[in-house]
């Protein structure tokens, strides 16, 4: 099954714009129980790039879980 198949086509074009922006969210941080550094998304910027491309991240996160499954 496509992804596309997965949301609505009036959703997946900004669902598609948030994920090739994705990089923009990559924060470091500190693990709390190794102290190694680690590459995460942050949440609040994540949040605004949605936001900026006229969705939701809730709906981004459901749309890159399916993205990543469909992709294994």
């Amino acid at each position: 099954m496509k992804v596309s198949e997965l949301v609505e086509s009036n959703d997946l074009s900004a669902l598609e714009r948030v994920w090739k922006r994705q990089d923009e969210a990559k924060k470091m941080f500190i693990d709390h129980e190794t102290f190694a550094e680690v590459e995460r998304l942050d949440v609040k910027t994540l949040r605004k790039i949605a936001k900026q491309e006229g969705t939701t991240l809730e709906k981004f996160l459901v749309y890159a879980q399916k993205r990543s499954e469909v992709d294994e």
